[in-house]
């Protein structure tokens, strides 16, 4: 299957609000502009909230599991176990 197929398998299977998404970040609309203005608003709200996820993200340390389950049963059950 060459790549121009597979490209038109792909575009084939997308929603008509995928397809004005994908239209939009690649080429020129020919919506009219109510469409794309309320799309663009669209858009610009859910980059916003990925923006805010993406902002809450750090950095986690790893964790030594057998000292942390050792830690828990001494604070759980008292020492000499």
């Amino acid at each position: 299957m060459s790549t121009r197929e597979i490209a038109y398998s792909i575009i084939d299977r997308l929603s008509e609000k995928q397809l004005r998404g994908f239209i939009a970040m690649f080429g020129e609309s020919d919506h009219d502009d109510e469409d794309n203005d309320s799309f663009e608003a669209e858009r610009r709200k859910s980059m916003a909230a990925f923006e805010k996820l993406n902002e809450m993200i750090k950095e986690v340390p790893d964790l030594d599991y057998e000292k942390e389950l050792a830690e828990y049963r001494d604070e759980r059950y008292g020492q000499g176990l």
